[in-house]
């Protein structure tokens, strides 16, 4: 190895080692703007001009999609991913293999993934509807049962 590719090499590790540590940053800062900013998500009716839906959309459109674009898509299937879902309240059980993306619906709160369950790549889970300019949300799955598996919208039967 010639001076020059130790060189490349040891950029190339110092750059991996920065965005590791920016990653965690980000994902620790995502998590706790929604512990301390947002706080729980409820289940029930949200009407648009509330206080609960200015936090909730600040959290869903701005930081939540930020950080899964930088840096959470790259930990999807891991333990890791598993871990910042329950870090920000969601129940998830032993044996989660979870695929999906957290793009704008990060209901975390009222997300259950029992034990075994799957969540297959790309899926979106969310948690809210809109009806008459208010927002419902609901729990979202309780399932334990080995091998349950969410798909994405468009793969469902009809």
């Amino acid at each position: 190895m010639s001076l020059a590719d130790v060189h490349h090499f040891t950029i190339a590790l110092v750059l991996v080692g920065a965005y590791i540590v920016v990653a965690f940053g980000a994902v620790w800062a995502a998590t706790a703007f929604k512990r301390l900013a947002v706080g729980p998500i409820a289940s029930g009716k949200h009407p648009f001009g509330s206080v609960y839906m200015l936090k909730w959309t600040s959290l869903n459109f701005s930081v939540v999609p930020l950080v899964h674009r930088l840096f959470t898509r790259h930990l999807r299937g891991s333990p890791f991913f598993n871990s910042f879902l329950r870090l920000n309240g969601a129940r998830v059980g032993r044996h989660v293999l979870h695929l999906g993306v957290l793009e704008a619906a990060a209901d975390f709160d009222v997300l259950t993934l029992g034990d075994g369950c799957v969540v297959e790549l790309d899926a979106r889970l969310q948690a809210h509807e809109v009806r008459q300019r208010t927002a419902h949300t609901h729990s979202l799955l309780r399932s334990n049962s080995v091998g349950a598996a969410l798909i994405p919208r468009d793969k469902r039967l009809r």
